[in-house]
């Protein structure tokens, strides 16, 4: 029910859930590839931390209501699997990353003011369920291949794009940073990515593809457009305006 972690550490032996008080106050959890599952509303952190990144290792939120996440909550910042599947929502305390795979079965997971990067298979469950403001920073750098569908922001900072697979958006998005498509294939379809005021960068580089649709021309109000000699613009819509 309640969990007070206060010396030396510790080391899970099995799947292990938390339903209401999570007191980190000196020494880490170290989950060994086993699933730590938390369902209660604030994780109180002084000097300790959920060694969450070995493989295997699961950390799920299943909180009835909203949670904050305190700033490096995770050891390194990294996690292998993460499960959301709480109808209150979960809220990330500093820069993360998911080494493996991210599902979202229930419940927002908020971004923040913080960088999200996934570097395992895309999204599992509900891909919406990712949410992202102004401030928000999220990379794409996940593994396999195939169509998948993006989250569909209203507003993020920078979002980055470095994997073999094929995003399509599902949304107008306002960025509020830059665009950087390193590798893949990003399909706006007859949604925008345009900057919400003048500034930052778009950049294509290597063989990644943009595919612009509907009647849209490229995103615009960026101050820099680079893209490589390598790459492809493909204007797939009706009555656009190509760039030159």
């Amino acid at each position: 029910y309640n969990l007070t972690v206060n010396g030396g550490g510790i080391l899970l032996g099995s799947s292990t859930a938390v339903a209401n008080e999570l007191n980190l106050t000196n020494g880490n959890i170290l989950l060994k590839g086993y699933n730590f599952t938390y369902s209660g509303n604030s994780i109180n952190k002084v000097n300790g931390q959920i060694n969450a990144n070995e493989l295997s290792s699961k950390i799920s939120f299943e909180n009835t209501a909203a949670l904050a996440l305190p700033a490096s909550l995770f050891v390194n910042d990294e996690v292998y699997d993460m499960t959301v599947n709480g109808s209150g929502g979960t809220t990330l305390g500093s820069d993360t990353s998911i080494n493996n795979q991210l599902e979202l079965t229930q419940g927002n997971l908020n971004i923040g003011a913080n960088t999200l990067t996934l570097n395992g298979p895309y999204i599992t469950g509900t891909p919406n369920n990712l949410k992202g403001i102004s401030s928000s920073n999220i990379n794409f750098y996940n593994t396999g291949t195939g169509n998948v569908n993006l989250p569909n922001f209203t507003a993020v900072n920078n979002i980055n794009f470095n994997s073999n697979l094929v995003y399509n958006s599902s949304g107008n998005t306002d960025v509020y940073g830059d665009v950087i498509l390193t590798s893949g294939t990003l399909q706006l379809g007859s949604y925008t990515l345009n900057r919400n005021a003048s500034g930052g960068n778009f950049k294509i580089k290597g063989t990644s593809v943009l595919k612009i649709g509907g009647t849209n021309s490229f995103p615009t109000n960026y101050a820099t457009h680079e893209v490589d000699a390598t790459t492809t613009v493909d204007y797939n819509g009706t009555n656009q305006n190509v760039a030159k």
